[in-house]
């Protein structure tokens, strides 16, 4: 009798165990279940920030555009999710085309603008925004040192590469990352050149992006050079 006992009460608490166990496990997916439902919502009017700065579609590629008058710059700035920095052309500064393409960043794409430019005596010199303002393994590897010169990209404080065929500066804005490369035989002109230029813009969304190479695009927004 007494053996009969002892295996009913090890039966016992064997069901007991068991009925904790999965008690526990329904306490943990109802830990999570509740976790998930009383995650706070974004402010509404945040994510129409948001949504006004980020682009939705960025990373999906985008076919290379070229253009070869600097009035078609327009075009350019329908198509990259950012301000676009380009130079006046003056008597000393002439443009001779830009393209756009994307290259393969992370786990999607990278969006570069490019501007050609010949200074002086035909001297080219190119001018770069790039998206995201991260990429800056997009910069190249060229072998360059830091200078401690306090430099400028239009509104944005530049840092000074230099090396024994090019100098370069570069600067990261709100969303872009922005690069003027130039031969060493400007070294003197770099930071003229770098507080020459101008930051232009356009709403980035899928009815701009189609609109590119329309007749007549609306106002850009300038940003002028720094004094």
């Amino acid at each position: 009798m007494s053996k009969q006992n002892k295996s009913d009460g090890a039966v016992k608490k064997t069901i007991k165990r068991l009925f904790l166990f999965f008690l526990a496990l329904v306490f943990i997916a109802l830990f999570y279940v509740l976790a998930i439902l009383i995650e706070p919502e974004k402010d509404p009017t945040q994510q129409e920030q948001d949504s006004l700065f980020i682009p939705r579609d960025v990373l999906s590629p985008q076919a290379p555009h070229q253009v070869t008058q600097i009035s078609q710059i327009g075009d350019l700035t329908y198509l990259f999710p950012g301000p676009l920095m380009f130079l006046q052309e003056d008597e000393s500064i002439v443009f001779l085309g830009a393209d756009l393409y994307d290259l393969a960043y992370e786990q999607g794409y990278a969006r570069v603008a490019r501007l050609t430019y010949t200074v002086k005596e035909a001297t080219p010199i190119s001018l770069y925004s790039i998206y995201p303002k991260e990429a800056f393994s997009l910069l190249g590897k060229e072998k360059l040192h830091l200078t401690t010169s306090q430099e400028y990209l239009s509104i944005f404080p530049a840092v000074r590469m230099e090396g024994s065929g090019d100098l370069r500066l570069h600067a990261q804005g709100n969303l872009a990352l922005y690069a003027l490369t130039v031969p060493t035989t400007l070294k003197d002109q770099l930071s003229a050149l770098g507080r020459s230029t101008v930051l232009l813009a356009q709403p980035f969304d899928e009815e701009t992006e189609a609109a590119a190479g329309q007749t007549d695009p609306p106002p850009l927004i300038e940003v002028a050079p720094t004094p």
